[in-house]
């Protein structure tokens, strides 16, 4: 073998050294680039999931107010329900902080929404008491 061959075999042996080590290298990142795309695509689910818990969250802290205001407050459900978490917030300290109303007793006075006929009815059962004798 003569020189020339000798350095191109050794030349032929580095270049195939070189071509193996960058094909392996292609091939890491081709399974670094399948692991990133996976990686995204949960971090994805896992940020369209944490927007739903936190609506969910803010649903739930929302009814809760509405929950403990509306017996304590005369204004409908459906108007309650249009405010923000904020101005339920500020109505539920306003009305924890105001008196309520009770009797000697200690029984709490709640104001009865009557109806319109039960209020003629109500009218006609005195009326027919005091025909009849009684107070």
């Amino acid at each position: 073998m003569s020189e020339k061959e000798i350095k191109k075999t050794e030349k032929s042996a580095a270049d195939t050294i070189v071509e193996d080590s960058v094909a392996v290298l292609q091939s890491r990142n081709i399974i670094k680039d399948k692991l990133i795309a996976d990686l995204t695509e949960k971090l994805k689910r896992s940020d369209d999931e944490l927007i739903q818990l936190k609506e969910l969250a803010y649903e739930q802290l929302k009814a809760d107010l509405v929950a403990d205001i509306e017996p304590r407050y005369t204004v409908p459900k459906e108007l309650l329900v249009l405010k923000t978490i904020d101005e339920l917030k500020h109505i539920q300290v306003v009305l924890d902080k105001s008196p309520v109303q009770v009797y000697k007793s200690g029984t709490p006075i709640v104001e009865k929404k009557t109806k319109p006929r039960q209020m003629l009815a109500d009218k006609f059962a005195a009326k027919q008491a005091v025909r009849m004798g009684g107070n």
